[in-house]
């Protein structure tokens, strides 16, 4: 819509770059905004109440008109311009060295009881806020920090603030650079652990965070919790074996679960290694498991680490065959047959870590009476081989059995 001869605006609106619209009274109203905890100023909000004029140019374009007023002047983001007596001012546009994101924002209403003839009269709204940007892009920064002090004088502080900043900048990289990133280092520093959170929407410019501080509980530097479980038991079998098991968390928590794991030694050997785990997510715990076997190097098997030993000897036979006599209508007639030989029997299995061929396992009985050959069985279960030898031996009389063989620190 333009303005035509029976329409003299000395003041005039418009909205980026649409058509002008005359103004026939202005209200500006100013103030400076800052966060309720702080002295500094954030933005300046500036608002205009304009009433003004619309022409329509047939009489049966009313609709058009007020279609046109919306699609022109109710907008978000947009310059908007005043312009009185041939000088403008302008609220400026969304974005670096402008009006903050979402401004300025316009909004448009009909004034029927002031319309006449031809002309449409309408009032119309815009506000802005142009924000105060410190050397650094900062436009507003609002903090908090909480302490706290458990019954056992654990202290934990946690901070939480608001940054917004001048468009054009990321708030998360700032807070990441210059909040948190230093937070940890100094919290790292003096032995302590740090937990952060950071939330953005759809305007970068604009996040809030907040982190912890958390004393260790562990007296480890970077370590703010952990347990450590470290158990010895012997099963069934008779296999002694250690296990180191727990959970780490803090900036360090993966060289703490590192560290305890033992060094093995004469009478100790790793089984097996779980761990540590990579930081689980939300908070960071790392797990570890080590096992360890206990076993000795015998003078006996001295190329493997026996970890358990064991070793059986049976025997009995011996007196007469017993021979029946039956007759039809008798009771059955015992009588004595062939002498028995006496049978022994031995079971020797040892465990060690090591390889087959340097174990070698011997009869405690006489050679001369073993029948056939010994009944040998291998196992293997990861690091632990298992060896087992089986003689039977057979006499013509008694033999007194030895006390079985044992492996000292092991059986």
């Amino acid at each position: 819509m333009t303005i035509t001869t029976d329409l003299k605006a000395i003041s005039k609106v418009k909205v980026g770059t649409s058509a002008d619209y005359a103004v026939v009274r202005i209200s500006i109203n100013t103030k400076r905004v800052g966060p309720e905890t702080q002295t500094r100023e954030s933005y300046e909000e500036i608002k205009w109440d304009l009433e003004c004029l619309a022409e329509i140019t047939l009489p049966t374009s009313i609709t058009a008109l007020n279609e046109t007023l919306r699609s022109e002047l109710a907008k978000i983001g947009l310059a908007v311009t005043l312009t009185e007596l041939g000088t403008s001012r302008n609220l400026p546009a969304s974005g670096a060295g402008g009006s903050m994101i979402g401004y300025p924002r316009t909004e448009i209403t009909d004034i029927p009881d002031r319309s006449f003839a031809q002309f449409q009269a309408f009032s119309f709204s815009a506000i802005s806020r142009i924000p105060f940007v410190d050397g650094e892009g900062i436009i507003e920064h609002t903090t908090q920090t909480d302490t706290s002090t458990s019954s056992t004088g654990i202290v934990e502080t946690s901070v939480s603030g608001k940054l917004r900043m001048e468009q054009g900048n990321d708030a998360t990289t700032y807070i990441n650079t210059n909040i948190i990133g230093p937070a940890r280092t100094a919290a790292e520093t003096l032995g302590k652990g740090l937990l952060s959170r950071i939330s953005v929407t759809d305007d970068t410019t604009a996040a809030s965070y907040s982190y912890t501080v958390k004393s260790s509980e562990t007296g480890v530097d970077g370590v703010t919790e952990a347990n450590v479980e470290d158990r010895t038991t012997k099963d069934i079998t008779g296999r002694r074996v250690r296990t180191i098991s727990g959970y780490a968390k803090g900036a360090n928590a993966s060289t703490f679960a590192t560290s305890q794991r033992v060094a093995e030694a004469a009478n100790l050997k790793l089984l097996r290694e779980d761990g540590p785990s990579l930081p689980s997510v939300p908070d960071g715990r790392v797990n570890f498991s080590y096992q360890y076997v206990a076993g000795v190097i015998d003078a006996a098997y001295p190329f493997v680490f026996t970890t358990r030993f064991t070793e059986q000897l049976n025997g009995g036979g011996g007196g007469s065959e017993i021979l029946p006599s039956i007759w039809f209508g008798a009771n059955p007639a015992l009588r004595l047959g062939r002498k028995l030989p006496f049978t022994y029997t031995q079971s020797t299995e040892i465990e060690f870590i090591g390889d087959f061929a340097n174990v070698t396992l011997n009869p405690v009985l006489a050679a001369d009476n073993i029948i056939g050959t010994p009944r040998i069985s291998k196992r293997s279960d990861g690091k632990l081989n298992t060896l087992r030898y089986e003689w039977t031996y057979i006499y013509s009389t008694t033999v007194a059995l030895p006390d079985p063989r044992t492996v000292i620190g092991v059986s």
